[in-house]
């Protein structure tokens, strides 16, 4: 289903709230990361690193300033009239540090025209000569915006999840609800069997009370488990961003996959997939930049400026553009460098121990990623255990609790071995329902684990 056919239907959904809305999981995934207010903060911090990037990459786009002034010229208590002065500013500074501007300026005052025009290069040498240095605010600001790019991918794959746990954990509840009040019609039978036997002299009324006390027992547990079921739902509802009195009927495959990957292999996939190892390894170039830059901070700062000037002056603007003008040639050296200051060097310590932390965080994230892939599978492995162990119990349960009716019925045993037998055999069911959906959810944990979360439920 389309994304937009998806908004459009569940946005139509409060318009027949007589009907539940049957949602399946890729809907709900859908849903949550188009609505979910939790997408919210990573996607400004996005927006904003982005900004930050156009703004750095401004820094080397052509600067065009216009000036313009008027003033009203006097010398004493005679005034000499209006000076008025038009230029413009052209500027741009080139990957390489090289920056040149170019400056033409016209102006007319007391009765003449002048006309100037600049040209000046400059080249810085040593500390900011070439790209590292030149076109270091700007590898910041992309790597900053690498950063949030993937904060925002993490950010939905940890919504894709979470949605999926709190999916089936309605069904769970749903489930629960369907076992207790299967659980309570049977019960109700027990105990109506009671008051006809104990009318008949065939029970007690001990057996009468005691199947009174589990009827009791089974709708408090029935009440628990709709409230349980309600919770679910709206917590479902809120992390979907749906009306909280939206009615929802939740569609669930409660089939699941066997797991082949051995831990090498899934720990191998992890460490090639997962976008923590792929920002851990970018934050360690960052790092080794940064303390390049940081290095070069101890070179003096030195630019080499090359400027040419052409001056003209007339009775009016043409002449002083096509008279004869007056040009001058400039090269030279300026460098502008504290020879006593200690934050070129001390700048060079903290580059190398940021250096050093972020080699210690990149291998601490590797670990920590096998260790999550390693606990997921053994959450796989025991959930199939659990399985099978509960599986086991269900028939077993049943079994006995098809015995004890039928000797129920002949008179053979008390109501209340009818009672246990099936709170043993709603016990297994509920357990047994547990254990599938711990295993549905772990097959999506390794997916998340391993790095293939996005490829099962694409974003």
């Amino acid at each position: 289903m389309s994304r937009l056919l998806l908004a459009f239907l569940l946005a139509a959904i409060p318009l027949f709230p007589q009907e539940a809305c049957l949602v399946t999981l890729e809907e709900a995934v859908e849903r949550a990361l188009l609505a979910s207010h939790r997408l919210d903060g990573p996607t400004d911090s996005l927006k904003r690193s982005q900004i930050g990037l156009a703004l750095s990459a401004a820094e080397f786009d052509l600067k065009v300033v216009p000036d313009f002034k008027t003033a009203y010229l006097a010398k004493g208590l005679a005034g000499d009239g209006m000076s008025v002065s038009a230029g413009i500013s052209l500027s741009k500074k080139f990957p390489l540090g090289t920056q040149i501007l170019i400056e033409p300026n016209i102006t007319r005052a007391s009765h003449k025209s002048f006309s100037n025009g600049k040209v000046r290069i400059t080249q810085p040498l040593f500390r900011g000569f070439g790209r590292e240095a030149t076109l270091s605010s700007l590898r910041a600001a992309q790597y900053d915006e690498r950063c949030q790019q993937r904060s925002y991918l993490k950010a939905q794959l940890s919504l894709i999840l979470d949605t999926v746990t709190t999916f089936y954990e309605v069904v769970k509840q749903e489930e629960s609800v369907k076992l207790n009040g299967i659980s309570l019609e049977r019960i109700k039978r027990v105990r109506d069997a009671a008051k006809v036997k104990e009318k008949m002299g065939l029970a007690s009324p001990g057996d009468l009370h005691f199947a009174g006390v589990e009827l009791k027992g089974a709708e408090d547990n029935l009440h628990a488990a709709e409230d349980g079921y309600q919770g679910a739902l709206d917590s479902f509802r809120e992390l979907l961003a749906l009306p909280l009195d939206l009615p929802l009927s939740l569609i669930a495959s409660l089939n699941y996959g066997e797991v082949d990957y051995e831990i090498e292999e899934a720990i191998e996939i992890a460490l090639n997939h997962r976008i923590e190892v792929e920002q851990a390894c970018d934050a360690l170039q960052e790092a080794t930049r940064k303390g390049g830059i940081a290095k070069k901070q101890l070179l003096p700062k030195v630019d080499l400026i090359a400027e040419y000037t052409s001056c003209g002056d007339g009775t009016t603007l043409i002449n002083s553009c096509a008279g004869k003008r007056e040009a001058r040639w400039e090269i030279g050296l300026v460098t502008s460098t504290d020879l006593t200051s200690k934050a070129a060097r001390l700048g060079v310590e903290e580059a190398q121990i940021t250096l050093g932390a972020t080699e210690i965080a990149c291998e601490q994230t590797r670990i920590n990623i096998s260790l999550q892939v390693k606990r997921a599978l053994r959450a796989l492995g025991r959930a199939k255990e659990r399985i099978a162990l509960e599986d086991e119990r269900i028939r077993k349960a049943e079994g006995d609790l098809r015995l004890a009716q039928i000797k129920f019925e002949r008179g053979m045993v008390h109501n209340t071995d009818v009672v246990t037998a099936e709170k043993t055999a709603r016990s297994a069911k509920a357990k047994h329902l547990s254990a599938i959906i711990d295993h549905i959810i772990g097959e999506y944990q390794l997916l998340y684990a391993m790095g293939l979360l996005a490829k099962e439920l694409p974003l």
